[in-house]
């Protein structure tokens, strides 16, 4: 977190509570829940850090919405508002979700466009993503930024074997610890369990999207009806498709997709 935010000195996070833990899918039923740590650290400030490998839709939305709730959720009832602590939220992400701009890094504050001044100690968002820093830190990573980047993305070429740590990566503080942490992980039998029940259910989601898409196409197709998107649009509905899913395929303005969830609108 340290070398994310570029903290030195006496900013510098020297203790983590973790407030939360991981939730795997175990059943197809169940809400697929994206892997996220909520941690707090010794000035009482807050922390939502997710690592989202597939792409997701409205992603950036769902990133504020969260650390918006992680803000707001400090204060108990009678509490008043110098209570609250800031607020980060850290996005590693193996896509691009800011394909327009070709920085890696993108940070987003309150800020007064008129004198770009900042509410410092309220909420901030972090996207970082991967594909913009692929060769920069695959091959020789110089900053501590991009060591723990390239240890997120490529650290399984060493968690079974630490003798193949690079000398300018193992000489990262906490590099060595988190491998081994990763090493004791991977013994327990129980801990890997979870996370391969995780990876399932992952898998099996993107199956049962990918199929239920298939389907409406083909259904649509066959019944050869001039209002086939909104016939499409309805049997992805019916699959469980969210609104951003049923637009990207089939084309349909939100308000339409709206519409037929509710029943308004008759084609």
């Amino acid at each position: 977190m340290n070398a994310l935010l570029s903290l030195k000195g006496d900013d510098k996070i020297v203790e983590v509570q973790i407030i939360n833990p991981f939730n795997e899918k175990d059943f197809q039923s169940e809400k697929l829940s994206i892997l996220d740590i909520k941690a707090v650290d010794s000035t009482r400030k807050r922390f939502n850090i997710e690592v989202q490998v597939k792409e997701f839709e409205a992603y950036v939305d769902r990133a504020t919405y969260y650390l918006a709730k992680l803000y707001s959720s400090q204060l108990q009832a009678g509490d008043d508002y110098t209570k609250l602590n800031k607020a980060t939220g850290i996005s590693i992400l193996d896509f691009e979700i800011f394909p327009q701009f070709s920085i890696a890094h993108s940070v987003y504050q309150f800020m007064n466009p008129n004198n770009n001044h900042v509410l410092e100690d309220t909420i901030e968002l972090h996207f970082i993503e991967l594909p913009k820093l692929a060769e920069k830190i695959k091959n020789k990573p110089q900053t501590p930024f991009e060591k723990w980047l390239h240890l997120l993305k490529f650290g399984k070429n060493y968690f079974f074997n630490e003798g193949d740590i690079p000398t300018e990566l193992a000489e990262e503080e906490g590099v060595k610890m988190a491998i081994s942490q990763f090493c004791l992980v991977n013994s327990n039998e129980h801990l890997r369990a979870a996370i391969e029940a995780r990876e399932k259910a992952i898998r099996d989601e993107a199956t049962r999207l990918k199929t239920a898409v298939e389907k409406a196409f083909k259904n649509g197709e066959e019944k050869g009806q001039s209002n086939e998107k909104i016939e499409t649009a309805r049997k992805m509905i019916a699959d469980g498709l969210d609104e951003q899913q049923i637009a990207k395929y089939t084309g349909l303005p939100n308000i339409e997709i709206r519409n037929l969830k509710v029943g308004k609108l008759e084609r």
